[in-house]
């Protein structure tokens, strides 16, 4: 712990947060990570939660969590107009033809959680935002902010397909705006942080994300009741095209073809749903299966101590990302030495080395997936166990200690920056 003369106090703005209902995963456990390391070193993290429900501010594991909304009525505030609330809204989203909703959303997201952070009692030292949403848009004068990159936007467009409506490029432009107009960035990937130093013309700090089994007790009821015995593989996150699920449904008859006995295990929300001509990605997969179904099982999104057991036994988790961000799924599976197969080119590399602490296939290629998937499935005990022991070596690299007190090492020197300007 630091002394009292340097506590920082840190807001750590996010979209998704462990203790909401509709987390999805990535930057929910990434920001509760931190937030712990930090208050570990002594510090003062304040969670900013966006909510679908209310306002409430509690505390959880001895973090202080403020919960905001977005009231579409806020725009017009600034007009004093507070007594049309919604009314306003609903006439500018009538003129436009509905053409600017989510661009019109943001804004608000923005002006509001910058009034919401006004009120916090605590002098601020600094404020975190992620850079989905272009949260970090408007801001507080007197108070230096930094942006984590965990992706760039026209990228993920661009995967998905999207067409380039008048709304989605004015969210990718509000977007880029709300990055030049930070203190600071960083990221926890290089090859985003690359890629982000190109459109904004600044450097990019490369931070990689910590990594802690906060969870005090496990669960095992769930892994016992279905997936004890068995011989799986298996996937955990967001399921959908983007994370490779597409891949997987591609392969899936011929690796269950292959292995009588093995099973393929799914955890987390079926994100696509439609995805697949009227089908959604697990009724894809399972469909692809053919008469080889009953060994594919889903479970809906589970918290980390039903998760973790399930995850500890797996012979390899499959994580065939199109794009991703030095993704938490590669680091908790690494972190229980399990053999990850991941895709090159999209942060994976960075985790893994291939044949030694993983396994890298080709991206986008079905094919090179299945090639790499028997080659781990063939492998002996002894290398399997080789090699999870690398991949657990890998993950102490990042440590609370060590990257916490560089993440503390890089608010420092943006607050110390900042405030020589004024």
């Amino acid at each position: 712990m630091e002394d009292n003369k340097s506590i920082l106090t840190i807001v750590l703005v996010t979209t998704e947060y462990v203790t909401e209902d509709f987390f999805d995963g990535g930057l929910s456990n990434y920001v509760h990570r931190a937030a712990l390391g930090l208050k570990k070193l002594g510090h003062k993290p304040i969670v900013f939660v966006l909510s679908h429900e209310n306002e409430d501010v509690f505390i959880h594991k001895g973090i202080e969590v403020h919960r905001f909304r977005v009231y579409t009525g806020i725009f017009f505030e600034i007009f004093n107009s507070r007594k049309y609330n919604d009314s306003l809204f609903r006439f500018w989203n009538w003129i436009t033809f509905g053409k600017l909703y989510h661009s019109t959303i943001q804004v608000l997201m923005s002006w509001q959680l910058r009034e919401k952070l006004k009120q916090i009692e605590h002098p601020i030292s600094l404020v975190q935002y992620p850079n989905c949403a272009a949260l970090g848009l408007f801001h507080l004068k007197n108070v230096p902010k930094v942006t984590r990159i965990s992706g760039y936007l026209p990228q993920w467009n661009d995967a998905y397909g999207l067409k380039r409506t008048l709304d989605i490029w004015l969210m990718e432009k509000q977007e880029d705006l709300a990055n030049k107009l930070s203190d600071a960035l960083f990221c926890p990937s290089k090859l985003n942080a690359i890629t982000i130093e190109k459109i904004v013309r600044k450097n990019v700090e490369v931070i990689e994300t910590p990594f802690i089994i906060e969870t005090e007790s496990l669960n095992y009821s769930i892994y016992k009741e279905y997936l004890e015995g068995k011989q799986y593989l298996l996937f955990f996150g967001t399921i959908g095209i983007m994370k490779g699920c597409g891949l997987i449904a591609e392969i899936i008859y011929s690796l269950l073809a292959f292995k009588e006995n093995l099973f393929f295990v799914f955890v987390g929300k079926d994100k696509d749903y439609m995805g697949f001509q009227g089908k959604s990605t697990m009724d894809k997969i399972r469909e692809n299966a053919g008469e080889n179904k009953d060994r594919v099982i889903h479970f809906d999104r589970l918290t980390h101590d039903y998760l973790y057991p399930i995850v500890a036994n797996a012979n390899a988790v499959v994580l065939p990302s199109r794009i991703d961000n030095f993704p938490n799924t590669c680091i908790e599976a690494m972190g229980h030495k399990r053999i990850v197969i991941g895709t090159n080119g999209t942060s994976f590399e960075q985790l893994i080395e291939d044949g030694v602490s993983g396994f890298l296939c080709e991206n986008d290629n079905s094919q090179d997936l299945l090639r790499v998937i028997k080659e781990v499935l063939n492998l002996t005990e002894k290398k399997r166990l080789e090699i999870g022991e690398k991949a657990y070596q890998r993950i102490q690299d990042l440590q609370p200690e060590k990257v916490i007190n560089q993440l503390v090492d890089f608010y420092r020197q943006t607050i110390d920056d900042f405030h020589s300007k004024y």
